[in-house]
């Protein structure tokens, strides 16, 4: 009972904290290991780790502040007898990470240099069995895996077997991510991308065809993306920074999926579709369901408002994973679209079990003594004592 009562006045305290603290909406426990330094990885643990991220899908906490410093604490840990029989490798991701965003439409774009260059949000890999942290590691390189994984792995479950060319909107980090990922699940052999910036097409379609071997070529008509691809991906930052969407639905051609990456969150609404390609498609793939209410995606939900689409065209990713709803490629006139909603903490977890797989095996990344974070109670147990907390 008395440790109940502790426990439930632990709670409080950390809920009152969260009410003062003025930059963080959902505080908990874990959030005190912000205070660890980054974990580095080099680019050829992205590349050797790739293939081997497995996804899985779950919920997670997403926080964002008035003052639109989104802060998102991934609390698996606090659920292991839930999460552990889903991770072989017993492991709990916990994010702590500050991105400065302006929350005025068509802001992101003034603010996205910052003065010191730096993202800030790392990933602490704790595992399940001990309590141990394992790994901190930087969160810009992870999050481009695990939304890229996901990517892939819809691209796997959602089409044709013989798809072969692909539509990219997007040169930055993400469309890279997902293009890799996409060339690990299919046989792709040609790429068209597009960008508003022409210096950035370029590089990513010089950079993409040495890294992956494959035809990918630049164009200047983002109409011309469309034309005779198998693959549609939308992978910008124009919901930042036009606040419009990239793909005009009208020009979509029977038998495509299409994927896009933005989505709306508690500060911005944007998308990178416009209504048409909702109207236009026979099915529509989300992560989560759940997250379209909580984060008010309202270029989802407007239009089933509407009567545009309707959720009974709705499917989770997961549930088509399992086997538990099937969808067949499009074929004929279909056309599927999916939607990578939002981000979920059993991704970084799996994600990041692998990355730190591959960091041990080769060798990469500083190595710190892990007794730094851990309480020494050899005194407590030799007195009899057994400590828990």
């Amino acid at each position: 009972m008395l440790r109940a009562l502790a426990v439930c006045g632990v709670l409080l305290v950390l809920g009152v904290a969260g009410r003062l603290l003025p930059h963080v909406e959902n505080f908990t426990p874990v959030a005190a290991i912000a205070l660890f330094a980054g974990f580095l990885f080099r680019r050829r643990l992205v590349a050797a780790a790739i293939p081997l991220v497995i996804m899985f899908v779950s919920d997670a906490f997403l926080g964002a502040t008035p003052l639109g410093v989104k802060i998102t604490v991934y609390v698996a840990i606090l659920f292991p007898l839930v999460f552990a029989p889903l991770l072989r490798k017993r492991l709990s991701p916990v994010r702590i990470g500050g991105s400065a965003r302006s929350t005025e439409a068509k802001g992101q774009a003034a603010e996205a240099r910052r003065p010191d260059e730096r993202n800030w949000g790392f990933i602490c890999l704790i595992s399940m069995r001990t309590g141990e942290l394992l790994a901190i590691m930087q969160e810009f390189v992870l999050s481009g895996l695990r939304v890229g994984a996901t990517s892939g792995l819809a691209v796997k479950y959602l089409a044709r077997g013989d798809v072969s060319t692909v539509g990219m909107y997007g040169s930055g980090k993400l469309a890279r991510t997902d293009l890799e990922a996409f060339v690990r699940v299919r046989p792709i052999r040609r790429v068209k991308v597009y960008s508003p910036t022409a210096a950035h097409r370029e590089a990513f379609a010089s950079e993409m065809s040495a890294q992956l071997e494959i035809e990918v070529t630049a164009v200047d008509d983002p109409r011309e993306v469309v034309r005779g691809v198998d693959i549609v991906c939308c992978a910008t930052n124009a919901g930042y920074v036009s606040g419009e969407p990239v793909l005009d639905g009208d020009w979509l051609e029977p038998g495509q999926l299409v994927i896009s990456l933005q989505n709306s969150d508690p500060n911005f609404l944007k998308s990178e579709v416009d209504d048409k390609t909702l109207a236009r498609s026979s099915a529509i793939v989300l992560n989560d369901k759940e997250s379209v209410y909580a984060n008010n995606q309202q270029e989802l939900l407007g239009p089933i408002e509407r009567g545009l689409v309707s959720w009974d065209q709705i499917a989770l990713l997961g549930d088509i994973v399992a086997g538990k709803t099937r969808l067949d490629p499009p074929s004929g006139d279909q056309i599927v679209y999916y939607k990578n909603n939002t981000g979920m903490g059993i991704q970084m977890a799996a994600a990041g079990a692998k990355l730190y797989e591959k960091a041990v095996e080769l060798g990469v990344g500083h190595e710190i003594p892990t007794d730094w974070f851990g309480s020494d109670l050899t005194a407590w147990y030799e007195r009899g004592f057994s400590p828990s907390s």
